[in-house]
């Protein structure tokens, strides 16, 4: 029986990873299927060993998505391919990974970008190092997007002056819609606070070894 090198299978599995959620209903299986990915294949992943940057306020750039890890956050790779770039969608804040419509979320701007090329305006960076921006593909403001699909909130504490994103906001909650679907949806930044207290009091609780 032939068997695939590592050198061999390793730039294939990458390639078929990568390509996977081109095609819209396979966005959740591409994803799951990265986690599931061994160590010696996940250099041959797009942008691999490409470094960070982090971009000052006011710059403007085209690239293309290379992952997504939840319904704001998201990776690009210069279309030269010699910088990445963490973006975290401005105004906005997705639900967790634990909360309801945390995967949905994901999938949903998953589904909106990975593989396609964006333009993006940085307005901020924020302390994990990365750049708070305006997202836009084919004419579409994302951030705007990911609202009006009730699949995110407007961040008010981070977007105070903005108009747009509360007007969708409140019309996404008129149709219940995404978030809007459930009664009293917990917003992000109230769950997370809520889950640091709990992981302190844990943590004082604990007896010392």
């Amino acid at each position: 029986m032939l068997k695939f090198s590592g050198l061999v299978a390793a730039p294939l599995l990458g390639m078929v990873v990568f390509n996977l959620d081109r095609l819209p209903h396979l966005a959740e299986q591409r994803h799951l299927l990265r986690q599931f990915m061994p160590g010696w294949a996940t250099p041959f992943l797009p942008g691999n060993g490409v470094p960070y940057t982090v971009l000052p306020p006011g710059a403007e750039l085209e690239a293309r998505v290379i992952e997504v890890y939840d319904g704001d956050t998201l990776t690009c790779l210069s279309l030269d391919d010699k910088n990445k770039y963490k973006l975290r969608l401005y105004g906005i804040d997705a639900p967790e990974a634990e909360q309801p419509f945390g995967d949905e979320a994901r999938i949903a701007l998953h589904r909106l970008l990975y593989g396609r090329q964006v333009a993006f305006k940085v307005l901020d960076s924020d302390k994990y190092g990365r750049n708070v921006a305006k997202v836009y593909c084919d004419n579409l403001y994302i951030n705007l997007e990911m609202v009006s699909e009730g699949m995110a909130f407007h961040y008010y504490e981070f977007a105070k002056r903005d108009l747009d994103l509360p007007l969708a906001e409140e019309q996404a909650r008129r149709r219940e819609i995404g978030v809007w679907s459930r009664p009293n949806p917990e917003p992000p930044w109230h769950y997370r606070k809520r889950a640091a207290g709990k992981n302190s009091a844990a943590t004082a609780t604990t007896p010392k070894s």
